[in-house]
Parts: structure tokens; sequence; C-alpha cells
């Protein structure tokens, strides 16, 4: 696991935070088409987003889901996100 290893770190610290700047884009574009009551900070649900993602997908790596309940599980979240990002 490249958490655990020292010179990985770094790469898997910049990497994570140029996904998290796309989905936030992502959020942030969603947002303004579905017009919100009260918009969340688009980093913030990103952060969330791939935390979802990246624990959904060790479920999966290890067999606990299948591939449709992953993708069912991550629509079902963002939906409620962004329904919610006023709470």
């Amino acid at each position: 696991m490249a958490v655990f290893e020292p010179n990985l770190r770094e790469p898997l610290a910049r990497s994570t935070a140029i996904w998290v700047g796309e989905i936030a884009e992502a959020v942030a574009d969603a947002q303004r088409e579905i017009a919100p009551a009260g918009p969340a900070d688009p980093e913030r649900m990103a952060s969330i987003l791939v935390a979802v993602v990246e624990g959904l997908s060790n479920r999966w790596l290890a067999g606990g889901i299948t591939t449709a309940d992953a993708r069912s599980l991550l629509s079902e979240a963002t939906s409620r996100l962004l329904n919610q990002s006023g709470s």
C-alpha cells in the first residue's frame, strides 16, 4: 500500500489532490445545473466522494460487493450529497 511507502506518499498525495480538484469542478458544475437551495463547498464534497469511491473500491476488490452494487451505491451517494448540499 502506497501510504506505507515513504517514497510514494508525496506522489500519492499529489495525485489525490488532483483527483479531488477534478471532482470538485464536476460538483460545482452539477450544483450550477441543479441549483440547490444551499450549495456546499465543492472541494469538501469532492473529498467526501473520493473517500466513498476509495471505500467502495476496497470492498469491490475484496469481493464484498459486485460492480453493479458499487455503481449503484456511488450513484445514490452522489445524488444524496448533491440534494442535501445545504445541510
